[in-house]
């Protein structure tokens, strides 16, 4: 979702979750970043929760910031359930230099729960050609016998 990242309030609207996961919340620059405009730079409000539920927030190491400030371009992360959720970010820095690198609102899966989904894929299509092999055989045996009875 495109966003704005000028000082103001940022609203997602509504949009779905299909799947039980970890989502990561974050700004993302699909063009990278300005020399002036560092992502360290940027400053939001800390989203407490979404949807009622919790939302965790990321340190880096030895960081010392106000509890109620997100550094940063993660701005946290939530167990989801399949639900609608509506979002809304406060921007606090003066960084609207990050405009013209095209920002955008990234809310996604984390790395392991993908895996999870794509381990599962794997099992699901394995069972498939178990399957399909298995059923051929069976009409391969049924043919051969409907042709020996008939000698």
């Amino acid at each position: 979702m495109p966003i704005s990242l000028s000082r103001g309030a940022i609203a997602t609207g509504d949009f779905l979750i299909n799947a039980h996961a970890n989502y990561q919340i974050e700004v993302y620059f699909p063009t990278g970043t300005a020399d002036d405009c560092y992502e360290d730079i940027l400053r939001t409000r800390r989203i407490t929760s979404i949807g009622g539920i919790g939302v965790q927030q990321f340190r880096r190491f030895g960081e010392k910031t106000d509890e109620s400030v997100t550094a940063g371009a993660v701005l946290g992360s939530f167990d989801s359930k399949p639900n609608h959720y509506h979002l809304e970010i406060e921007v606090l820095s003066d960084t609207g230099c990050f405009n013209s690198r095209n920002p955008r609102l990234l809310i996604e899966a984390t790395a392991p729960d993908v895996a999870k989904w794509a381990k599962r894929s794997e099992y699901i299509s394995l069972s498939s050609i178990l399957l399909g092999f298995f059923g051929t055989v069976l009409l391969i045996i049924r043919h051969v016998n409907l042709i020996l009875r008939t000698l």
